[in-house]
């Protein structure tokens, strides 16, 4: 009887899901579908929807020391754990969509005849909950981040529910947190701009929809227009939870625009709503800061807050209270408090990694600001480690932080050479003498440090033993372990003590876990990573209070000598070029090279370094220093371009016509080997000894020549020949083809030859060059370019796409920039300008005076032209608004001129 009755249920209902199919349109199907849709699949849906935004808003860390962000959820890292919620709204939704969409018509007995049967029968969908499902698709993947497919959705809906207000509207709205979310600001604001206006727009959406016109200006910086949009949101407000965040974003502006009247105002109306803790306590510590000149002042600002600290239930705010009071002090100028309280904020921060990141900016900012940049370096990293990239000001901090982390790496490697050769120079009892010191050093701080971390945890079990005692008394003993704040507490310090300040996350067990980046092997690391002395292996020894951990590295021979003052070298001189190029500090730079050429007068690098001291004075207006400089230029290194460009005004003229003529006569050359016209390449090549010995292009001639030569004398000739070539252009381009040659000559392998030399003749063959270009007249050029352009500027390549390898080049340009760049974090593109021109590009430079510097450099290292025909090639300087106009025009000989008029020096 029972299996019966269950196989006549299982057959009524699957003959009502037939008789309800999405395809039929009937009374029955319309009710089943919006039944089903409503109380099972959008239902669970938006649960997992809702469930997902609560615990997102509940963990949530606000960031109260920046301004906070309208909508709490258009912050990456506030959804980044309910992704799984998100998900299941995504699946549910979707799946109603696609098993419930009712868009066949219902049958008709006759013609429908009022408005309210025509609208009914004209319908595109019948099922009332799909105008839902694609709102919740939307807000789930906008909270995915998926921000494309949130659009498409979005506009589906303010296009097909036109005549809804309240689908249309909300969708406009979700429209426009996409835009901004997509950093498309002026888009959100002609999203909102054009149903401004709208009579039927839903009052309880006003709020919503002032707090989004705030939220753009916010993000772009633009706060008094802020401040009067999100006055028109708390207008609209109702719920009281929005109302305290919007009145605590108003008060954060009018303090950004130093009103700390009206500040005060709005933090007193905060802490009128009586807001949750965290809300109250920063309230009244920024009212507390936002004293006016007549309303208050320092002393009683800092009475307050010292107040504050003493009560206990702010024991877990302490750094925010200490952030507040070194903010007092460096409003009075008082750097020296103000670091104190800085770094005290540091120590007691816990949870609160953005307030922990804040700190040590401040600390960095103060250090900066006195120019004491090594002393920065470290704080500006340490908060790039724990600041989140919703922070409004995260690009200028990461850029700040990697100058100086470009300054502390060459800082490092002369500071770290010098020291090792000190004491490679002292006797064995000096140095033995010298690192025990350095040991005794260390264990004494050990010894301080584990005195300190003691006093901390006695002061925190007898607070906690009082506090403890004191729940006992008021019947809290028996309360969960995390509802005691005593325990909580006391249980974090007993942490902190054993494991330190870690992150939650996966293995957080591990004490040494990979770096972020990989470890840069010395010249003593082989490819594997395996450090090699005497061919043996030799495992460093990690403990620093050995003495064998200092001896290890001592250049205590001639050849670590030498490589050890090479180091020394390259970091003192890089040092005072990231000095001038990144920091931008002349004073700074101007010392460091002086010290430099001082050290080491006949370096590689010392006349680059007298050409710089030279323009930095001549920036300072010291002009006596400056032409002294120059005269050292000048006198000592009178070959070298940057002697020629000082003494010779009209310098870069004459190179740049000596360059074409070269130029020509290797493109003539070049044209004559190809035809087969050997006797011209040979008087040609004799020409360009003559006139030019020691050009660039002087291997290419000789290769051509030695060709040449072969071909008219034969075989024997062609051997010497090239052999000659590979003795003295080992590197030379065509010294791999000159190798292959005479390995076949070698062999007697005459076919291999003919071979060879055919297939020279093929890939040169194709060659359009100078001299063959006809001139033909030009129009009048417009006026493309323009100057003066803001930064940023990029390094320009342009080569002939049918002459030269794009990808040699870029190969080229990334190990030149490894070589003598290597912090510089620069992006090398290529680009296909036309048929006929490829681009390397190396961006970014901040300001034009460091791409004219790096331009210089490669003008003077030719390096970057290695392999490749320079001869088809320029190169030039360019701002990215100019670098836009070059990829429409597609013109680079009119920015040649360009550039040669408004930037050559």
């Amino acid at each position: 009887m029972k299996s019966t009755y269950t196989y006549f249920v299982i057959a009524a209902s699957v003959l009502i899901a037939a008789a309800c199919a999405p395809t039929k349109n009937t009374a029955l199907t319309r009710n089943y579908h919006n039944v089903v849709s409503r109380y099972n699949i959008f239902f669970n849906g938006n649960e997992a929807f809702k469930q997902g935004m609560n615990r997102a808003e509940k963990e949530f860390q606000e960031p109260f020391n920046d301004i906070l962000p309208v909508f709490f959820f258009t912050q990456p890292s506030a959804m980044a754990n309910v992704q799984g919620e998100m998900d299941r709204a995504i699946t549910k939704s979707t799946k109603l969509i696609k098993k419930h969409s009712i868009t066949a018509r219902p049958k008709q007995t006759k013609a429908p005849s009022t408005d309210k049967e025509r609208e009914f029968y004209y319908r595109r969908e019948y099922n009332n909950w799909i105008d839902d499902a694609y709102l919740l698709l939307g807000k789930a993947l906008f909270m995915k981040q998926n921000y494309f497919e949130a659009q498409k959705n979005f506009l589906f809906l303010t296009a097909e529910y036109r005549n809804n207000p309240e689908v249309r509207y909300t969708a406009t709205l979700w429209l426009a947190h996409t835009k901004v979310a997509m950093q498309q600001y002026d888009d959100a604001k002609d999203v909102l701009d054009k149903v401004a206006d709208s009579k039927d727009f839903p009052e309880h959406l006003r709020s919503e929809f002032f707090a989004i016109y705030a939220d753009i200006f916010i993000r772009m910086g633009k706060y008094e227009e802020a401040i009067t949009y999100m006055q028109l949101a708390i207008d609209y407000t109702t719920n009281k939870k929005t109302l305290v965040r919007y009145h605590y974003i108003l008060a954060q502006l009018y303090k950004e625009m130093d009103i700390n009247e009206k500040a005060v105002e709005q933090f007193a109306a905060v802490l009128s709503l009586n807001p949750n803790y965290e809300f109250a306590f920063n309230a009244r510590i920024s009212q507390a800061t936002a004293f006016e000149g007549g309303r208050g002042s320092s002393a009683t600002t800092i009475a307050a807050l010292k107040k504050l600290l003493k009560d206990k239930k702010n024991a877990d705010f302490k750094d925010q209270i200490y952030f507040a009071l070194a903010n007092v002090y460096i409003a009075e100028n008082d750097e020296e408090n103000a670091l104190t309280f800085y770094k005290k904020s540091v120590e007691t921060s816990a949870a609160n990694k953005q307030q922990k990141a804040m700190s040590l900016l401040a600390i960095g900012n103060i250090y900066y600001n006195q120019r004491n940049y090594l002393a920065a370096q470290p704080f500006y990293d340490s908060a790039m480690m724990v600041l989140p990239q919703e922070y409004r000001n995260y690009a200028t901090v990461q850029a700040k932080s990697n100058k100086l982390n470009v300054l502390a790496r060459y800082h490092s490697m002369a500071h770290t050479e010098d020291s090792l050769q000190r004491m490679a120079k002292m006797t064995e009892k000096e140095r033995n003498n010298y690192i025990d010191n350095i040991i005794r050093r260390l264990n004494e701080e050990d010894r301080q440090k584990q005195e300190q971390q003691l006093l901390e945890t006695q002061n925190a079990l007898m607070y906690g033993q009082q506090d403890l005692a004191n729940s006992m008394q008021n019947g809290q003993a028996g309360k969960w372990y995390f509802y005691n704040e005593t325990a909580v507490r006391l249980g974090r310090t007993e942490f902190k003590q054993r494991w330190g300040d870690r992150t939650l996350e996966d293995n957080w067990r591990r004490s040494a876990r990979g770096s972020t980046f990989a470890a840069i092997p010395d010249e003593t690391t082989d490819a594997s990573g395996d450090e090699k002395t005497n061919e043996q292996t030799v495992a460093k020894v990690t403990d620093t209070r050995t003495r064998q951990y200092y001896l290890q590295n001592l250049p205590l021979t001639d050849s670590a000598m030498a490589l050890s003052t090479r180091r020394l070298e390259d970091g003192l001189f890089n040092k005072g070029m990231t000095y001038m190029n990144l920091i931008g500090d002349n004073t700074m730079a101007i010392a460091t090279l002086e010290e430099y050429v001082k050290r080491f007068p006949n370096s590689t690098y010392t006349p680059i370094a007298l050409y710089y001291l030279y323009k930095l004075y001549e920036k300072e207006q010291n002009f006596a220093k400056a032409d002294s400089y120059k005269a050292q230029v000048i006198k000592q290194y009178p070959h070298t371009n940057y002697a020629k460009a000082l003494s010779n005004p009209d310098f870069q003229k004459d190179i740049k016509a000596q360059e074409k003529q070269l130029e020509k006569l290797y493109a003539d050359a070049y044209k004559a080997y190809t035809r087969g016209d050997y006797a011209t390449v040979l008087q040609l090549s004799k020409d360009q000894q003559q006139k030019f010995p020691d050009a660039y292009l002087t291997p290419q001639f000789q290769f051509l020549r030695a060709m040449s030569e072969g071909r008219l004398a034969g075989i024997p000739t062609l051997q010497a020949q090239l052999t000659d070539f590979v003795k003295q252009y080992p590197k030379a381009e065509n010294t791999p083809l000159a190798k292959s040659l005479l390995n076949y000559i070698a062999q007697n392998d005459s076919t291999q030859i003919a071979y060879l030399m055919n297939a020279h003749i093929a890939r040169t063959s194709q060659t359009t060059t100078a001299s063959a270009r006809t001139e033909t007249p030009q129009e009048e050029e417009k006026e493309v370019f323009i100057t003066p352009t803001p930064p940023p500027f990029y390094y320009v390549l342009a080569v002939k796409a049918d002459l030269v390898d794009i990808n040699q080049v870029k190969f080229n340009a990334i190990n030149y920039n490894l070589d003598y760049f290597t912090n510089f974090d620069f992006d090398i593109q290529t680009k296909s300008l036309s048929s006929k021109i490829n681009l390397l590009v190396i961006s970014p430079f901040e300001s034009l005076n460091q791409a004219m510097n790096y331009f210089d450099l490669v003008n003077y290292n030719q390096e970057i032209f290695t392999g490749i025909e320079k001869v088809f090639t320029s190169h030039f300087i360019i701002s990215a608004q100019n670098y836009q106009a070059l990829v429409q025009s597609r013109d680079v000989d009119a920015y040649l001129k360009f550039f040669k008029e408004h930037y050559s020096r």
